[in-house]
């Protein structure tokens, strides 16, 4: 005989689950808690989780290679000369108003000069041949042996410009 057929013939009526319903009663109070169980070993690493969003800018931890609190950085540092080396014995030579170094920051030479830059003759180099950039804002002419004929074209687009660009007087009425 079932536990639910017992219960029929002890006087319970209704269908088997209205009599499982009836075996649960009301809550207890709660008990007090066990003791802490054994911590077993860690498990697997869970799946990445998302990017979160950028904090705040703070202080910079380091700069071209230096860290610490205040970071002052050379020329050496940026790739750059001191300015103390311009025109200074072992530094960089300065040019003077027409794009050359002065004599006087040039070393002294006795002898013959066979080729610059793999050039013979009247050699007059431009700031490409050497791997620098022009610093003139008229541009880059190529000079050649014939450098005669490039400063007169200089000379005279200089002229052109300047007579294009300069404003006209109005003119008077008849």
């Amino acid at each position: 005989m079932s536990p639910y057929e017992a219960a029929a013939t002890e006087g319970f009526t209704g269908a088997p689950a209205d009599w499982l319903a009836s075996l649960v009663g009301p809550r207890d109070p709660e008990g007090q808690r066990g003791p802490t169980g054994t911590r077993d070993k860690p498990g697997l690493q869970g799946a990445r989780g998302e990017r979160g969003t950028p904090g705040v800018d703070g202080p910079v931890p380091s700069g071209n290679g230096h860290s610490a609190a205040e970071v002052t950085l050379t020329a050496a540092d940026v790739g750059a000369i001191p300015t103390a080396a311009a025109g200074a014995p072992g530094g960089v030579a300065q040019l003077d108003d027409t794009g050359r170094a002065p004599a006087t920051q040039l070393p002294s030479f006795t002898g013959t000069v066979a080729s610059i830059n793999n050039m013979t003759g009247a050699v007059q180099l431009t700031a490409s041949d050497v791997g620098a950039l022009a610093t003139s804002t008229l541009g880059a002419f190529v000079m050649s042996q014939r450098c005669a004929e490039v400063r007169d074209f200089r000379e005279e687009e200089t002229a052109r410009l300047t007579a294009l660009y300069q404003p006209t007087a109005a003119p008077t009425p008849h």
